[in-house]
């Protein structure tokens, strides 16, 4: 990647913390949403992984 190997000086590593953990639970949750299943046999063999899914997703919807 070209932005890879570029230097930058991070003025306020805070910020940048709070910005890639918005990140990764906004990604998080929208895979949590999406539950497609063809993706979801491939990485879990637990049987009732919507259900569980479904139940989680109730849980952040409570937490945001």
């Amino acid at each position: 990647l070209v932005w890879a190997t570029r230097k930058f000086k991070i003025i306020n590593s805070w910020d940048v913390y709070q910005r890639t953990q918005d990140l990764l639970y906004s990604t998080i949750t929208k895979q949590i949403s999406a539950r497609e299943h063809k993706i979801l046999k491939q990485i879990t063999k637990t049987r009732n992984i919507s259900e569980q899914l479904a139940i989680f997703e109730e849980i952040i919807k409570k937490c945001r």
